[in-house]
């Protein structure tokens, strides 16, 4: 019976340590304030037809998200982002010399964005956004200045004008990535780069059309990094909990039979 009982344990034991312990279906709100890693993000204009481009940034980017993940101690599973509203700061005026088209003086007026998608696949921490993940990055609120307009650009925006994206949104889905990706991290526990809970770390680049003139597209790129974070850590639930339990109590059982009967 002695021997049976260790025998039992050990298969315990084995199941229980071979078994990757499920966290819970973790649901959390993160924000910037909580990361230790500054945001920031940058708005490119550019004009590939006249090999032009200049940028605006990169500025301060401020929010929070709410999250869901699905991970097993590995920190592997799924992440889903469900919303989330990311402020930049106000910057400018700055002047944005496009080539032969002139120069304008831009400026970023509490703009806002939004990232939804998922769920992703996540691969002990990592994950990536690509073309066949559901969601999209949009710029919905806030509004870009443009303001004394020279050459080509005085004929073509005399007096300046301005793109509103509360009216005007700029939506890009994740479908239109190509075979492009945005890959990022995140844990549901201490790690990475946030060291006191869960966290979601996005190095964004993304490009639209927003405008054309005189036949020639003008596309703007948004890029640089957003990073969330968390006070608060997922907590295993029962069963996992329970399968903990079993799995030291079948290593103390192994390390008792091994007392009792001796090594051979």
């Amino acid at each position: 019976m002695r021997f049976a009982y260790g025998t039992l344990l050990t298969a315990l034991a084995v199941v229980g340590m071979a078994t990757p312990a499920k966290a819970v279906v973790f649901n959390f709100n993160a924000t910037t304030a909580e990361h230790p890693v500054a945001s920031n993000l940058s708005l490119q204009i550019l004009i590939p037809q006249l090999s032009v481009s200049s940028t605006l940034g990169p500025v301060a980017v401020s929010g929070s998200g709410n999250i869901t993940t699905d991970l097993d101690l590995a920190d592997s599973g799924t992440l889903q982002i469900n919303s989330s509203t990311l402020n930049l700061s106000n910057f400018g005026p700055s002047t944005l010399n496009l080539g032969s088209f002139g120069t304008l003086d831009a400026s970023l007026s509490s703009v806002g964005v939004s990232i939804v998608g998922g769920p992703v696949a996540v691969t002990t921490n990592n994950f990536s956004i690509n073309s066949g993940t559901p969601g999209s990055l949009a710029i919905n609120s806030g509004s870009v200045v443009l303001n004394n307009p020279t050459g080509l650009l005085a004929i073509f925006l005399p007096g300046g004008t301005s793109i509103n994206f509360s009216t005007s949104p700029v939506n890009i889905p994740f479908s239109s990535l190509g075979s492009g990706t945005i890959s990022g991290t995140t844990d549901d526990d201490v790690g990475l780069l946030d060291n006191n809970g869960a966290e979601v770390n996005i190095p964004l680049d993304a490009t639209v059309e927003v405008t054309n003139l005189a036949g020639i597209p003008i596309f703007a790129r948004l890029f640089g990094n957003v990073n969330l974070g968390s006070s608060v850590t997922a907590i295993p639930e029962a069963s996992t909990m329970v399968l903990l339990s079993i799995a030291m109590a079948s290593a103390a059982g192994i390390a008792g039979a091994r007392k009792m009967f001796g090594s051979r």
